[in-house]
């Protein structure tokens, strides 16, 4: 018999996006699916709508006061009955053969703790700009890669079910990624970035968080490296962060950046004085357009 996918959908004023979104489901090439909506709290028409949307397609609807993305996917985690669970974006588009393609992944690695596929990028009109990755053999990857900033998409992410109810996400921070991976492979041995075939489409949403909240994220991101200190790769893995911190201040302020570095002279040490004042001098698309020309 094959394994039943649960497919978590987390819900939160996207009325205008969510029935293409359960619908991309619904079309798996993989039929053993169970589809359930977690609506966090929405203020739009959302609730009104997915009720009425229940009524021509099977889907579970969970609603729940507002508690941030982080609450809505462990609610979602404890109704999943599934052997394996995507935790999906309500305005992303998972393409005909992602849970398919994602499985036979796993079949090669039953001890993985989670997949991490390909994906493409799309803009708000919807148009497709580019893949994320680089099309390449697939990789085994622990906890050292993690922390170093392994190539996880979060968004392109297939989980071990029985791993992640194993694991409960702090509801404190604004987002599951890097938590629920970092988690994971302090746990278990390894999880799987697959170079391949792309499996969903990511909307770059102008109001998503990672335009709107990125410093916020950085931040957290820094806190969270903090729970492995003791880890080899934990003091670069840090100033990396630090950088990409040093970078995003440097875009508004100067001064602000120069205050950061002066509260955080390791990162000279770390990285060196060329690549610091690069980040604070050099804008941030110039410095991304000078990086790939010389690809």
């Amino acid at each position: 018999m094959s394994k039943l996918v649960s497919v978590i959908i987390l819900s939160y004023n996207h009325v205008g996006f969510i029935e293409n979104t359960i619908r991309s489901i619904l079309n798996q090439s993989y039929k053993n699916i169970e589809i359930i909506v977690i609506d966090d709290g929405s203020t739009d028409d959302s609730v009104v709508f997915l009720q009425k949307l229940r009524k021509e397609i099977e889907f579970k609807l969970v609603c729940k006061e507002n508690g941030g993305v982080v609450s809505a996917i462990n609610v979602g985690i404890q109704e999943a009955n599934g052997d394996y669970i995507v935790l999906h974006a309500c305005d992303d588009i998972s393409l005909p053969n992602r849970v398919a393609n994602q499985i036979e992944v796993f079949l090669r690695y039953p001890e993985a703790s989670f997949i991490s596929s390909n994906i493409n990028l799309v803009n708000k009109e919807g148009i497709y700009q580019k893949e994320l990755l680089k099309r390449k053999k697939e990789k085994i990857i622990n906890l050292d890669d993690a922390i170093l900033g392994a190539d996880i998409s979060s968004v392109g992410c297939m989980y071990n079910a029985k791993h992640l109810k194993y694991i409960v996400l702090d509801e404190a921070y604004i987002a599951e990624d890097p938590q629920i991976h970092l988690l994971l492979l302090s746990k278990f041995k390894y999880a799987i970035v697959d170079y391949g075939e792309p499996v969903l489409n990511y909307y770059l949403n102008p109001k998503g968080l990672m335009n709107t909240k990125f410093k916020q994220l950085t931040l957290q991101n820094l806190q969270l490296l903090k729970n492995y200190k003791d880890n080899k790769n934990f003091k670069k893995a840090y100033a990396r962060v630090q950088l990409s911190y040093l970078s995003l201040l440097s875009e508004t302020s100067n001064k602000q950046a120069f205050n950061y570095l002066y509260k955080n002279i390791n990162l000279i040490r770390e990285r060196g004085i060329n690549r610091v004042m690069i980040k604070i001098f050099l804008p941030k698309k110039i410095h991304f357009l000078f990086k790939n020309s010389r690809v």
